[in-house]
């Protein structure tokens, strides 16, 4: 009976070592950090605040905010920071033996006073303080409300519609016409109504001037691939409907559907501007979205009946399309929708006629 007590026992130490093992093994494969919820530089005006809390790994870690300079920004146990004069300084936040920061520049309310004065008077929402806006559009499901969205199509802040309208007759600058008559235009040439707002709601929250641009500039030449390739599948997906084998792609005819259309932007028509033919192409302009230009052109009887084109068949006399090329475009610095081409080849290296 001793010997069995004796087994169990060793058998207990053993379980209760590996069990200690793993814990510490798992434990050990957890490594330590801490960093920001969102790690770029800050911006704030004096009597301002934002919040920026720090996370840690492991989760609950007590966290202690400093500030390096708080006659600048001052910083709360709650991460909260509130600018006090204009100046840089740096937050940290400290965790475990751990350490993360990040830069905060503090801006005189003056700074931006143009821009808040626009707003003055009516109710502005801010969803998101950091994010630069790059347009304006009413809300789906709400007609009644404009929304600032970000070069990712989510809205950072809101605004009433009959608000929207009175900024807009308050701020407009009278052009006549040439035939007579005239037209309220945005304040500053160049620029969309659309473009102003954002820009406008932009220096509202103290981001950097040139912040809707940049981001523009950064998001198209992401989205812009990614929305050419998405034309591709999203056209294969109505011939597998019906029926029809898919489209094949090829770098030359994407590059040239490309360049198509870029042209679309001086001179919207199927003849290029040297004054040769395109040949067949769908295109369109406007559309926010893969999906939104596909199905435009599947309400098209002509559209629609060029992408679903008959089976490619030499031997029964069909000769079709084997190859489309997909070009997106929007001009520099513009937040509105895009130039879309669609153009068929009979093969990789031979276009339709006009090429």
């Amino acid at each position: 009976m001793k010997s069995k007590n004796k087994i169990l026992a060793a058998l207990l130490a053993v379980t209760m070592l590996i069990c200690m093992t793993g814990f510490t093994a798992n434990a050990a494969t957890q490594a330590a950090s801490i960093t920001f919820s969102k790690t770029f530089d800050a911006k704030v005006q004096v009597g301002y605040a934002i919040t920026r809390t720090a996370i840690t790994t492991p989760e609950g870690l007590a966290v202690t905010y400093a500030s390096s300079d708080t006659s600048i920004v001052t910083v709360s146990e709650s991460g909260k920071v509130v600018g006090k004069k204009p100046g840089n300084a740096i937050i940290t936040a400290s965790a475990d033996g751990l350490r993360t920061s990040y830069n905060v520049t503090v801006v005189k309310a003056d700074d931006v006073t143009a821009s808040t004065k626009i707003f003055e008077g009516y109710n502005v929402t801010i969803l998101d303080k950091a994010t630069p806006a790059v347009s304006v559009r009413g809300r789906t499901n709400d007609r009644n409300v404009m929304c600032f969205v970000s070069a990712a199509n989510q809205e950072v802040g809101a605004i009433s519609h009959s608000d929207y309208n009175a900024i807009i007759q308050k701020n407009r600058k009278v052009v006549n016409l040439p035939g007579g008559g005239t037209y309220g235009a945005p304040p500053v040439d160049g620029k969309s109504w659309e473009d102003w707002f954002a820009d406008e709601f932009n220096k509202y929250r103290a981001l950097a001037s040139g912040s809707r641009e940049e981001a523009v500039a950064t998001n198209n030449a992401e989205t812009i691939e990614k929305y050419r390739q998405d034309v591709i599948r999203l056209v294969n997906e109505e011939r597998e409907k019906a029926g029809l084998p898919a489209f094949e792609s090829h770098e030359a005819i994407m590059d040239f559907a490309q360049v198509r259309a870029e042209e679309l932007v001086d001179n919207y028509s199927h003849t290029r501007p040297d004054g040769s033919g395109a040949g067949t192409e769908n295109a369109a302009r406007g559309q926010m979205t893969p999906t939104e230009v596909v199905t435009a052109w599947m309400d098209s009887a002509r559209h629609k009946a060029n992408i679903l084109k008959p089976a490619n068949d030499p031997q029964n006399g069909i000769v079709s399309f084997t190859h489309i090329g997909v070009g997106c475009y929007r001009p520099s610095g513009s937040s509105g929708g895009y130039y879309w081409v669609l153009t068929f080849g009979y093969g990789p290296d031979s276009y339709s006629s006009g090429y």
